[in-house]
């Protein structure tokens, strides 16, 4: 059944794709002046947007923020690889990551799908810039 659903759905993926990187732009011109780093592309990769990933150094309290707006903002990998206890002290080096230890406490994946209304976009775009103290710059992306 699953493969019959995905095999109709694989047919959209183009049209998918391109509403992804769509609700994308539209998240990156809303989220331009505030202190959280967007998701990085490079131009030969045509990022499809499975996830929009941002950085933000209060990454709990936005968490808790937008959920209290039920905004389904996640976590989608609340714990390095490393630390997991499948694979504690078995990946040689892995006990010294620093980088990866900082990126885990920070990062939050923000809703994005093709089915994403416009108004929700919005309402993601303005819920980020509330908790920023930037009223204003979510507005700038409304139309």
């Amino acid at each position: 059944m699953q493969a019959a659903v995905l095999r109709v759905k694989l047919s959209h993926l183009d049209r998918f794709t391109e509403q992804r990187r769509d609700i994308a732009a539209r998240y990156d011109a809303g989220f331009r002046d505030l202190d959280i780093r967007l998701p990085v592309r490079r131009a030969v990769d045509g990022h499809a947007f499975h996830l929009y990933v941002v950085r933000a150094k209060q990454r709990d309290q936005l968490l808790g923020f937008l959920r209290s707006r039920e905004i389904g903002a996640s976590l989608h990998y609340p714990e390095p690889v490393h630390r997991q206890p499948a694979y504690l002290n078995r990946l040689p080096g892995s006990n010294d990551l620093p980088e990866t230890e900082r990126l885990a406490d920070e990062i939050l994946s923000l809703p994005i799908y093709p089915e994403l209304s416009r108004g929700d976009q919005q309402r993601v775009i303005e819920a980020v810039s509330a908790f920023y103290g930037e009223e204003s710059a979510g507005q700038s992306s409304a139309a």
